[in-house]
């Protein structure tokens, strides 16, 4: 019972862990936040279930296959959606607002909280 509970704790935790992971990765080599990780993780499930049930592939190829599969979406996707935004600076794409230029007071104030500022 306890070894059972174990062996899920552990499936449950990596499971949690790969799209973690996968995005740290991305955005460590590319400086590119890709949050299309769920998407592929997805595709590569469904591209094993298929291979394994409709191709009555053993489950060592149909993980082969899958991970094939993957990664030819992702060289797809980089090639197609990826490539402009790589070469922008690393944004959560959230737009930016026209920084606004303050005044030496208020700056001031910014600077040196603990110092009053004169009227």
């Amino acid at each position: 019972m306890a070894a059972q509970l174990f062996l899920n704790g552990l499936v449950t935790g990596l499971l949690l862990a790969l799209p973690a992971l996968a995005l740290i990765l991305v955005f460590g080599i590319l400086r590119f936040a890709n949050f299309a990780v769920g998407a592929l993780l997805t595709l590569g499930a469904y591209a094993g279930y298929l291979a394994n049930v409709m191709f009555d592939l053993p489950l060592a190829l149909a993980a082969a296959f899958a991970a094939l599969a993957v990664g030819l979406a992702c060289v797809i996707c980089d090639a197609r959606v990826f490539e402009h935004s790589q070469r922008r600076p690393a944004t959560l794409g959230l737009a930016r607002r026209p920084r606004r230029r303050a005044s030496p007071r208020a700056a001031r104030a910014l600077r040196q909280p603990w110092r009053q500022c004169p009227p």
